[in-house]
């Protein structure tokens, strides 16, 4: 089958590696996304669309989202909210924006064949045009949606009724967002490991690495004065990197004996594609979970800690080269047998089966067919 996903940006990669993952499963996927991710994390096919988000309006973004998550923990988050534009002056830039992109759209469809696929896959529940006129259109011809979210979109934005009520399946990796869409599914991220060598940290000096992307989402003001504490009573150098790039963010963590991944669940829960990295590569990661993530997510590697108990589970890793040994080597094996293409596509298939079996039958079917070539990497 030939996939198309769509995305807004590579969000942190994940959009990506879903088209790796239906190529090793022997199927022909597409990425297609407006703007580069500021990361510089690999594209296909990037339209280097140029993104008005200045530091201020990221900071009033962030907050937002944050205040979300915490209604949410609080029992008071849900049903996600439809998206609408604000105003009428908002209103009338996104139709006039959509008119003018029509021309553009019109050029990638012959050009990529954008109708021409057998399934898409929509990450953020999004469409090309704020009016979703090509999923209305791909639905009046029948074609199979997926819809794909990954937190801000359903905490902050809301939902676009149009996209969601073309999807025949509808799925996320946060938990939390289950509250917030019925017809909402768990799945896992998809993850390949094979490119990550274990961590070879230098033996003398201890480092701790905390690389958060958002760091008001992450709880970096939180984390920020424990690791200095700790740093002061030990020989231990903490780093903490945001805004590089991944290439440096995974350099890093090869030379780091523990990780933080996020304290206070600010802008989503638990951990994400930073913690697969940290704990494939045998790294102690230290997260915290909501109560109701802890009940779910029952059997894995992660120390659990939150603002109370941070300062002691991160000094007892710290204290304890055996703890930090056997709590590393569980991560490699749980990324690969959960997050792993494999387990994955499985989780993918349940889903659909029920839902949509024909495609269901389709994807396995290509399966069978034996894996395409990667993806190449593009700019």
């Amino acid at each position: 089958m030939r996939v198309l996903h769509f995305s807004y940006f590579n969000t942190v990669n994940v959009p990506f590696t879903y088209c790796q993952m239906y190529r090793r499963m022997g199927h022909d996927a597409r990425l297609l996304t407006l703007y580069r991710h500021r990361g510089h994390l690999p594209e296909d096919i990037c339209l280097h669309k140029r993104l008005y988000d200045p530091a201020w309006l990221r900071r009033v973004r962030n907050r937002r989202t944050a205040e979300a998550t915490r209604q949410i923990q609080l029992g008071k988050g849900g049903p996600a909210h439809e998206y609408r534009p604000a105003n009428a002056i908002e209103r009338l830039l996104l139709g006039l924006r959509d008119s003018l992109r029509a021309i553009e759209f019109a050029r990638l469809a012959r050009t990529y064949g954008l109708y021409d696929f057998d399934l898409y896959h929509f990450h953020g529940g999004m469409d090309f045009f704020r009016d979703s006129r090509w999923v209305r259109r791909l639905a009046a011809a029948g074609k199979p949606i997926i819809c794909n979210y990954h937190g801000p979109d359903l905490r902050d934005r809301g939902v676009v009724a149009a996209v969601n009520a073309a999807a025949g399946l509808s799925i996320t990796n946060e938990y939390d967002l289950l509250e917030l869409l019925p017809n909402l599914h768990y799945i896992p991220i998809p993850y390949d490991c094979s490119h990550l060598p274990s961590a070879t940290p230098p033996a003398p000096r201890l480092r701790i690495i905390h690389t958060p992307s958002v760091p008001a989402a992450k709880g970096t003001h939180l984390i920020e004065p424990v690791l200095r504490r700790i740093a002061s009573e030990r020989n231990v150098e903490i780093m903490i990197l945001t805004g590089v790039s991944h290439e440096r963010i995974i350099e890093e963590k090869s030379r780091a004996h523990i990780a933080i991944e996020q304290i206070g669940n600010f802008g989503g829960t638990g951990y994400g594609v930073n913690s697969l990295e940290t704990l494939a590569m045998n790294i102690p990661t230290v997260t915290e979970f909501t109560p109701a993530y802890a009940a779910f997510l029952r059997d894995h590697p992660f120390v659990l800690a939150d603002e109370r108990t941070l300062y002691d589970a991160v000094l007892k890793l710290v204290d304890n080269e055996q703890c930090r040994r056997d709590t590393g080597m569980r991560g490699r094996i749980w990324v690969e047998q959960n997050h792993g293409y494999a387990a994955v596509w499985r989780r993918l298939l349940e889903l659909l089966t029920p839902r949509v079996p024909k495609l269901a039958q389709a994807l396995a079917d290509g399966a069978r067919g034996g894996p395409l070539p990667p993806l190449p990497v593009g700019r």
